[in-house]
């Protein structure tokens, strides 16, 4: 009956969930041994205190002036908003690109955005917004965990945006190691047979510090 289908459903939901957390996990449920971190707070909770003085700042009350009391969460080490979302607000454009460009160009202009280092990723529309996304280049090379989003309403207006983009100066896009050595290195550090290596690429890496970033040259 209806009862027991519910059930059956309840129980096959546990069961694909049990599955999922064992795939990150060894065989024998344990922490993967060769599994290494470099972001040791995923899970810490916003600190009210310091988000409160991110509300104050004058970049964020300007632009609450200008379009209304939106709701917004920072990221506390770059002090851009990782998240806003209010009242629709009317921007200049005739498509969604363009409307979203002009939007981080005009409404976020006190934030102070590296514009020419955004590059274009992708724009779609999910039946009732349209969701246009960036990520940041420093010198040519991709920023790891950059992420510009502008959601919009058919209507091109802007209801929700992220900046996580990161203020980069003075950091050498020059390696010390090659990338042949930064995979013996790897190699090395898992004290297995490695039967295979993607190619290194060169990237920037925003690495966590108390209260701030940290910017280094990495392979991926």
């Amino acid at each position: 009956n209806n009862r027991h289908m519910k059930l059956l459903k309840l129980l096959l939901i546990i069961l694909l969930m049990s599955i999922g957390n064992l795939s990150a996990t060894d065989i024998h449920g344990g922490k993967d041994r060769f599994e290494k971190r470099y972001i040791l707070d995923a899970k810490k909770m916003p600190d009210l205190k310091t988000q409160k003085r991110l509300r104050q700042s004058e970049a964020w009350k300007s632009f609450q002036r200008s379009f209304g009391n939106w709701y917004v969460s920072f990221d506390e080490r770059s002090g851009m908003p990782h998240r806003a979302s209010g009242k629709p607000i009317a921007v200049n454009g005739s498509n969604p690109t363009l409307a979203a460009l002009s939007f981080i160009q005009n409404q976020l202009s006190g934030f102070s955005i590296p514009i020419h280092d955004l590059q274009f990723q992708t724009e779609n529309f999910s039946g009732k917004y349209y969701n246009v996304f960036y990520k940041q280049k420093y010198q040519g090379l991709d920023v790891l965990n950059s992420h510009v989003f502008v959601k919009m309403t058919p209507e091109l207006k802007v209801s929700t945006f992220a900046l996580d983009v990161f203020n980069i100066s003075g950091l050498s896009v020059i390696p010390t190691l090659s990338g042949v050595q930064a995979e013996d290195k790897a190699k090395n550090d898992f004290n297995i047979q490695v039967q295979k290596i993607s190619q290194p690429s060169l990237k920037v890496l925003p690495f966590p510090t108390a209260g701030s970033y940290e910017f280094r040259l990495v392979y991926e």
